[in-house]
């Protein structure tokens, strides 16, 4: 390994390229973002007894009812063993039902039941709070801007890793 000015590694005072004042990555900032409204999400739903993936799949099926473990997983942005877990708790408080899809009899749909929309209903003021705060320092053309390209950025990256074949192409 180099170490030295040509390898962009410190090794004393001087100035290299892959340490100069500048920008941050943006993969750090988002990361930083990610982790610090997950650390503002968990707090807060803590008073509703949820975590941060439990919200996260009563909000996805309360805009699609009737998703199946591994859809809400892939929704969710976990593993379909995690969801698994995520939605035995979430039955455990009779806040899902699972039952068997009427025509594919091995796809299990899950449904809300009315005590998640009730809590989904307490919860959300304080969700957009969090939120609000998150964007406090954007106007409104701001934020558009931002969601575009956000936006850009994943399906960018989708991209990428369809054409690499690392993950099939969005169904």
């Amino acid at each position: 390994m180099i170490i030295g000015p040509e390898s962009g590694y410190r090794t004393g005072d001087e100035n290299l390229g892959l340490f100069e004042e500048g920008p941050e990555p943006i993969g750090y900032l988002l990361k930083r973002v990610q982790h610090s409204l997950r650390l503002a999400m968990d707090e807060k739903l803590r008073e509703y007894e949820l975590s941060t993936p439990q919200y996260a799949a009563l909000w996805a099926l309360g805009r699609e009812p009737g998703l199946s473990g591994a859809e809400l997983a892939r929704r969710c942005f976990v593993r379909p063993q995690t969801m698994s877990e995520i939605l035995a708790k979430l039955e455990g408080r009779k806040l899902v039902e699972r039952k068997p899809h009427p025509v594919h009899r091995r796809v299990v749909e899950v449904r809300l039941t009315e005590a998640a929309v009730g809590l989904l209903g307490a919860c959300e003021p304080d969700v957009r709070m969090i939120d609000e705060r998150m964007l406090s320092g954007l106007n409104a053309q701001g934020r558009r801007e931002l969601c575009r390209g956000l936006l850009s950025c994943a399906e960018g990256l989708e991209t990428l890793l369809t054409e690499n074949g690392t993950r099939p192409p969005p169904s």
